[in-house]
């Protein structure tokens, strides 16, 4: 089912059969987010929160989207071109709140700078107005590799944020 259309793109429901398209996606895309956490934080630390290597954070996203396509198909949405995966996205909808959330999102590192994620978050934002909803929010990073994120959560709008930083202490350490 189309949910919005751009030249001939598609935005439709995920499926079971997306799934390798979008954790190809997801792993294109976090890879060098995760290089900056490992940057980030030192190896040990990164071991032990993400996997190392080999990065059993891969297999943790896929079993995600697994999860997600079995649990809530509603809320994943993917750009799909002629049967070719773009992007996707994933979100939740709290009514009691009146809060809709962008989750994990992506689209191909090569199509970077063509507006396609923009593009999907307006159409859920729109969606989230159509619910009745009132607030939206998204969670990124401050560090570079999650600047193409940032870059697309305010051309769709978003501007009110809450600097947040995580600190991380590896306990074997005496201190």
């Amino acid at each position: 089912m189309t949910i919005a259309q751009r030249d001939d793109v598609v935005l439709r429901h995920g499926t079971t059969d997306d799934l390798e398209a979008v954790q190809a996606i997801a792993t294109a895309c976090w890879m060098p987010i995760f290089a900056s956490f490992r940057q980030l934080v030192g190896e040990a630390i990164f071991a032990e929160v993400w996997g190392g290597d080999p990065p059993s954070w891969i297999e943790q996203r896929r079993q995600h989207y697994e999860r997600w396509l079995r649990e809530k198909p509603e809320s994943i949405w993917v750009l799909d071109r002629a049967g070719e995966l773009l992007g996707f996205v994933t979100f939740n909808i709290d009514p009691a709140k009146g809060l809709g959330t962008l989750n994990t999102n992506g689209v191909r590192p090569d199509l970077r700078g063509q507006s396609w994620g923009t593009f999907m978050y307006r159409v859920v934002l729109q969606h989230f107005r159509d619910l009745g909803l009132v607030t939206a929010t998204v969670q990124t990073g401050l560090d570079d590799s999650h600047a193409p994120a940032r870059r697309a959560y305010e051309a769709a709008g978003f501007r009110a944020n809450t600097p947040m930083v995580n600190y991380y202490l590896d306990l074997r350490e005496s201190h």
